[in-house]
């Protein structure tokens, strides 16, 4: 697909790396994990995100789920997965490392939860944590079925992803992006 894609529209694209996200603690997300590290070794990102039903739970509260557990899995893989973005594919953080960016994901939490459970209030047909979206279905079934619950989680994760590198990274980031992309 790269091939075909720098053969016509991009000449210059490259992959960044590959990403394993939504693993499970089984033997087939093991052996995924294992088989694609074997096979691309020089290409595969140290960090790994696992399944966190945390993240159907913000989505469905439509929150970032960065917001929604500040001390979440999730929260930090991903912001370890921004460090190896911007110190490169195979670095990992210390915990220290990681700290600024966690100090300003739980001020965000403290600032901005109480906004998103005001929403919530407003809007109490949607369902809450324990019914998945008000179908009686608890939100882990509804994200194992795939469909829309795939979607929810794909979107809930390109939104920790901003969170992590924000927290990171911040401003001087953000304006370096902009100036290549001529804004």
């Amino acid at each position: 697909m790269v091939e075909h894609i720098q053969k016509g529209m991009n000449p210059n694209l490259s992959v960044a790396g590959i990403l394993m996200l939504s693993i499970t603690n089984d033997e087939v997300g093991r052996e995924s994990l294992t088989l694609l590290r074997s096979e691309f070794p020089e290409l595969m990102f140290r960090t790994a995100i696992p399944y966190d039903v945390d993240v159907v739970k913000a989505t469905y509260r439509r929150m970032p789920a960065a917001i929604f557990s500040p001390e979440g899995r999730t929260t930090t893989r991903f912001l370890a997965l921004g460090w190896e973005i911007v110190h490169g594919r195979g670095s990992s953080p210390t915990d220290e490392q990681l700290k600024p960016a966690q100090d300003r994901i739980r001020a965000w939490h403290a600032d901005t939860d109480s906004s998103y459970t005001a929403r919530r209030a407003a809007a109490p047909d949607e369902g809450d944590d324990s019914t998945g979206g008000g179908n009686g279905r608890s939100a882990g079934a509804e994200a194992s079925k795939g469909g829309g619950g795939r979607a929810l989680v794909a979107a809930a994760v390109g939104l920790i992803v901003g969170f992590a590198l924000g927290a990171l990274f911040g401003q001087p980031l953000l304006g370096g992006v902009l100036a290549g992309l001529g804004g």
